[in-house]
């Protein structure tokens, strides 16, 4: 960004600060949007934006702000470029997200942090400016606005206080001599697993100590043999999802000994890692707003017995761990389909935005959000904690109306 720019908005903001009052529950802030029908032709970009907004924080504004402009920047790279469901911006809506970005960041604290960070936004504006277009410039952007975009998340008050509640920081502890005793699993990996490892006190506990004593993920046919009902194979993931009698309430999502492929050249434990990481993030944003129509599962890491091992041979993998999940009760695909089309409101939408813009994650459709038999919104896999943020996936299955409200959250953000 030029010189002379910068100097425009720091004088700018001089004299007209922006107010910055106590945030209040979402849905009071964001909205009403001015009414349209599914027939109206208007353009959503003209609509109002939302009212109340200035009862945001500016951190809240900011992060929302580059969150678009990530958005922006992430859909001219070859992986997402030209996808049906990605929305649409003119070059004027960008110019907007860069100026209010900018007039955010111009009002925070003076530091050497806001030093580095006016750096890396005037660099990402330099690249953005001189050929956004191009993939090589469109990658070099969204990677400076990301690093942004992080710390910003990271920045925003209790945010990881009340993530780190969520996901304590435990050292070895007498009550994980399971983990700690287990000579399959290196010590750099028991690290990882420690946050999220299932309690000793928890009612599972001793359950699954009993399933998994022997080795019964050795192959499907033992897994069925010792009681799981498999509810799905997951054909990207290459994991199981069962259920068992004697885990009345909770899922287990496990890997075969038979699976030696590797997802992204990830292995197994770490992404079972990432679903918890995923999911705590979520949990921590939805009980900092009070959030009322999404919940997500609590998770757990097991570890494998080191014991009755499967051959080590090229047929066979050691598979470190298995996930306790949570059972969500959720509706069959095809009703929780058509609720997405006909029941989500704005509300909805709002919460489902703020969640995702701080959460991050990927792959947001209907079959990983799924509506309960009690009627809220559950978040399923989200094994994606660092990726996003990602608008575009749930598009296809909003009402026209509904899909303009949410295009229109987008490209406002909290302003």
């Amino acid at each position: 960004m030029p010189r002379t720019l910068i100097l425009f908005f720091l004088a700018l903001t001089a004299y007209f600060p922006l107010q910055a009052t106590q945030t209040i529950d979402l849905a009071t802030v964001i909205g009403p949007y001015q009414e349209v029908h599914d027939s109206d032709s208007t353009d959503y970009a003209s609509w109002p934006t939302p009212i109340a907004v200035a009862r945001f924080n500016d951190r809240e504004k900011y992060t929302s702000t580059l969150a678009s402009l990530v958005y922006v920047c992430r859909q001219e790279l070859a992986e997402f470029k030209d996808k049906e469901d990605n929305i649409q911006f003119s070059d004027e809506e960008v110019a907007v997200l860069w100026d209010h970005a900018a007039h955010y960041l111009y009002q925070t604290v003076f530091s050497l942090q806001r030093t580095h960070h006016e750096l890396i936004f005037e660099k990402a504006y330099l690249s953005y400016s001189k050929g956004h277009k191009s993939t090589k410039k469109a990658e070099e952007t969204y990677l400076l606005l990301d690093e942004l975009w992080a710390d910003a998340i990271e920045s925003e008050e209790d945010y990881y206080k009340l993530f780190e509640k969520n996901v304590p920081l435990r050292k070895k502890s007498n009550d994980d001599q399971d983990l700690e005793n287990n000579k399959l699993i290196p010590d750099t990996i028991k690290q990882y697993m420690r946050p999220f490892l299932l309690p000793k006190t928890h009612p599972m506990k001793k359950v699954m100590d009993s399933l998994f004593r022997k080795r019964v993920t050795y192959n499907e046919q033992k897994f069925v043999a010792a009681g799981f009902d498999i509810i799905s194979k997951r054909p990207r993931s290459y994991v199981y999802v069962a259920k068992h009698s004697e885990l009345n309430g909770y899922v287990v999502k496990v890997y075969m000994d038979t699976e030696k492929r590797l997802k992204q050249y990830t292995e197994s434990w770490n992404w079972l890692i990432k679903r918890c990481v995923g999911a705590s993030k979520i949990r921590a944003i939805i009980k900092k707003h009070d959030f009322k129509y999404f919940r997500v599962a609590d998770k757990w890491i097991y570890p494998l017995p080191d014991k009755n091992l499967p051959p080590q041979d090229e047929k066979h993998k050691f598979h470190l761990a298995v996930l306790l999940a949570q059972d969500m009760d959720l509706i069959d695909y095809n009703e929780n389909v058509e609720k997405w089309k006909t029941v989500v409101t704005k509300e909805m939408l709002q919460e489902l935005y703020y969640i995702i813009t701080r959460a991050k994650g990927s792959s947001y459709r209907p079959d990983n959000i799924c509506f309960t038999t009690k009627g809220d919104l559950a978040f399923i896999d989200t094994e994606y904690p660092t990726r996003g943020p990602d608008y575009s996936s749930i598009r296809h299955y909003l009402s026209p109306t509904m899909k303009r409200y949410w295009d229109g959250l987008i490209k406002n953000g909290l302003r």
